[in-house]
């Protein structure tokens, strides 16, 4: 069917229609304005601290996410999520961005703090930074350092490792998505002409021991 479609159409649907590869661990599609390559990085492919473990992490299906499965959080003191990825899969030359998109369930705990977030290339430069999950802990942070009304910040209550290039306000922050699940940016890297690195991301809170649960990713 792919074969009948003209470089447009194709361009189009690869746009808006992410397909599953790699043995549907991951989708992938095309920006539309620019063209780069994207990845969404599905749980299974993840890893996930305990997520084998029936009474922390639960495999379930959400047909919003585009993915087979998601991972929900039941309940854990130590979060710590791990991605990883070859750098030839994206394009070269390019500044990416590494998003953690996920959603929160309405009895979501213990994330009122911030997290620890990184992505770099294996033996490179690894940006490292503290983001929010909570929108709602993201508010009360926010207001507590401009008091001022915040109106670019997205406080809709929703992983899978995003890469690609977009614009996120404030990039600390979540913010909501199209799809409704929401997104937190983790940080940037490079990929080189010699394009041949892998790129590692992680998401972990692991000092304050504070359970927490209620998120799909």
């Amino acid at each position: 069917m792919l074969n009948s479609l003209t470089k447009k159409q194709l361009y189009r649907r690869l746009s808006d229609h992410p397909p599953l590869v790699d043995d549907a661990t991951m989708s992938f599609w095309l920006e539309k304005w620019s063209g780069k390559k994207c990845y969404m990085i599905a749980a299974r492919n993840l890893a996930i601290e305990w997520g084998n473990a029936p009474s922390y992490w639960r495999w379930t299906s959400v047909s919003e996410s585009g993915l087979p499965e998601v991972a929900e959080l039941i309940s854990v003191s130590w979060f710590e999520i791990r991605g990883k990825m070859k750098t030839f899969m994206l394009s070269t030359g390019t500044a990416c961005a590494a998003y953690l998109v996920f959603k929160m369930t309405k009895e979501a705990y213990g994330f009122y703090t911030s997290v620890n977030a990184s992505v770099g290339t294996v033996g490179g430069k690894t940006e490292t930074q503290s983001i929010y999950l909570d929108p709602y802990a993201a508010r009360k942070h926010a207001l507590a350092l401009a008091p001022a009304p915040l109106h670019s910040l997205m406080l809709v209550p929703i992983a899978n490792l995003l890469t690609g290039m977009q614009a996120s306000v404030p990039q600390q922050f979540p913010k909501q998505r199209s799809d409704g699940w929401l997104e937190t940016r983790i940080g940037q890297f490079f990929t080189e002409e010699e394009n041949d690195e892998e790129v590692e991301m992680s998401v972990l809170e692991i000092k304050s021991c504070q359970w927490k649960g209620g998120l799909n990713v």
